[in-house]
């Protein structure tokens, strides 16, 4: 839906231009006088009321006039003007939660969406449905939350983040709007997880097997195949590989990487996410390729650098690989779980591994020495951690979860 056509602007711009023209209760041109007529007082049309005829006319030249003598079809446009000439008074228009996002992108970002915006929206209405907002209590917003938690797994803090995001949507059409319910996104709770709930966990050398041998067949895409490796390698984030630029990429450096940053396309989880990722063995093979055969700004071009087609070709090419089925378990970000798990293997200190998965360093130590650890350090505990991939006790598995 283009913006020009949601009826909350069309409504709010009605009410701007009958304000303009005075046609509003109480204002000049919507008074009617009487005149003395033929031994007789008549009230006379008013202006508004010739506006509302002139609309009328317009839209029956334009569309037809069915049987009844009414046009066949209004403009959305004229379907507005009408309503507040009718009215006499500006009128709010049923908003829905994905028209209400649109309006908020478009007013306060200029129409650019960020990802926190759109993925609250878009689980909010798979979860709950695309609901008028004034239809939308308090009851609902607890039921979606309780299901972020046990039905999706979804962190605390990615909560947090889904219900700030309605919640702002939800404060700028009240504001802007004239939508008058109570905003039922405010002053919630984050429900506790419930029992029982099991962590990911990091792929085992069995997994790896698998994935391997998938990979070595040609029916899989060059780019998936770079972006897996490049997540085996690195421990970075799906979004952090599938959303770099070619400018991100640093092949002449002594020591070749990528650079993790925050840019408009792609959001980090943390401000400290940014950092300098050395390229070490097939990831920097696959690096070369990926640079080799980019075309445009993106590195994988303009299909991964969005998180839900990416995670779904991620996740669809795992499970054509033989990976077992297990819901927010053996995942894309299970490359990062495998790349932690190898770096406490290697025995690489605490700062080193915060540095390469891009964690804030934590305690009193943080305060010290050199913010940032060198490329060769880096580089070293790579080095070290890459032969440990894999190295899960196999007790850490549900039934099934292995091969």
């Amino acid at each position: 839906m283009k913006l020009g056509d949601n009826k909350a602007v069309l409504a709010k711009k009605a009410a701007e231009w009958a304000d303009h023209f005075q046609y509003l209760d109480g204002q000049p041109k919507a008074e009617r006088e009487t005149a003395f007529i033929n031994g007789e007082w008549v009230e006379l049309d008013s202006e508004r009321d010739l506006a509302i005829e002139h609309i009328i006319e317009a839209a029956g030249r334009d569309f037809g006039w069915d049987h009844k003598g009414h046009p066949k079809r209004l403009t959305p446009e004229q379907e507005a003007r009408l309503a507040v000439l009718i009215a006499g008074e500006p009128v709010a228009p049923a908003i829905t939660v994905s028209a209400a996002k649109d309006l908020y992108i478009a007013d306060r970002f200029g129409g650019q969406e960020d990802k926190a915006t759109r993925q609250a929206v878009k689980q909010f209405i798979e979860m709950v449905g695309d609901l008028e907002l004034a239809q939308i209590n308090r009851r609902t917003v607890i039921k979606w939350l309780q299901d972020l938690v046990n039905k999706r797994d979804q962190a605390e803090g990615t909560v947090r983040r889904r219900l700030t995001s309605l919640k702002a949507i939800y404060n700028h059409i009240r504001k802007n709007y004239d939508l008058t319910a109570d905003n039922p996104f405010a002053n919630q709770e984050i429900p506790a997880a419930r029992k029982g709930k099991r962590p990911r966990v990091p792929f085992h050398k069995k997994h790896f097997a698998l994935i391997d041998r998938h990979l070595s067949t040609p029916s899989v895409s060059p780019d998936i195949r770079r972006i897996l490796t490049l997540l085996r390698y690195t421990g970075c984030r799906p979004m952090e590989i599938g959303g770099l630029n070619k400018s991100e990429v640093y092949l002449n450096l002594e020591i070749p990487a990528i650079r993790v940053r925050w840019t408009a396309n792609r959001r980090l989880k943390t401000r400290s996410a940014e950092r300098l990722v050395p390229l070490v063995g097939p990831a920097l093979d696959a690096a070369q390729e990926a640079l080799k055969a980019a075309q445009g700004e993106h590195l994988f071009g303009e299909r991964f650098p969005n998180t839900d087609r990416l995670s779904q070709a991620l996740v669809k090419e795992l499970h054509k690989a033989g990976i077992p089925k297990s819901p927010n378990r053996l995942i894309p970000y299970s490359f990062r779980h495998s790349m932690k798990e190898a770096l406490r293997m290697a025995e690489v200190l605490d700062e080193t591994q915060d540095a390469l998965m891009g964690h804030a360093r934590k305690g009193m130590g943080a305060h010290y020495g050199a913010p940032n650890r060198p490329a060769h350090v880096l580089k070293t505990a790579l080095e070290r951690a890459i032969p440990h991939l894999g190295e899960v006790d196999e007790t850490h598995y549900l039934p099934g979860e292995l091969p």
